[in-house]
């Protein structure tokens, strides 16, 4: 990035001197003046040379800023996928442990609703004894 500003910086600078030049040139034209309207030639033709030598570095710089440009978003969209992936894993897991815990819960409450229909039944027939059948006879669960 800091090649591709320079780069950029140095045309720029080329260009102005190249914009002076002519301004020399035209200048030396004006007042009739041949060492003026030759150095703004010269000066032209430098600025021109300099931007032509500064067009390929330029390129060069601008790709290379365009590689890094992709390296980094590649690099941030792996990451993002990966913290995606961390953050659905640890909801997954969060949630299979809260549907554990549930069912420990229901489990826990359907033992002890068992235990204590059971033992409310035990009590029940300990105070009335064997239950008896219509037809008189006493039902001893054989």
């Amino acid at each position: 990035m800091r090649e591709q500003s320079r780069a950029q910086q140095q045309v720029a600078l080329a260009g102005q001197e190249l914009a002076r030049g002519q301004a020399h040139f035209v200048e030396g034209i004006a007042i009739d003046h041949g060492a003026t309207r030759a150095g703004g030639l010269m000066e032209t033709e430098q600025a021109r040379l300099r931007q032509t030598a500064l067009k390929p570095r330029l390129a060069a710089a601008a790709e290379e800023a365009e590689q890094k440009r992709a390296m980094f978003m590649m690099n941030w969209t792996r990451r993002r996928q990966v913290e995606t992936l961390v953050r659905e894993s640890e909801q997954a897991a969060a949630h299979e442990t809260g549907k554990r815990a549930q069912q420990m819960l229901d489990d826990w409450y359907g033992r002890r609703a068992r235990r204590d229909t059971a033992a409310r039944e035990a009590m029940v027939s300990a105070r009335l004894g064997p239950l008896k059948t219509p037809e008189g006879g006493a039902e001893d669960g054989s």
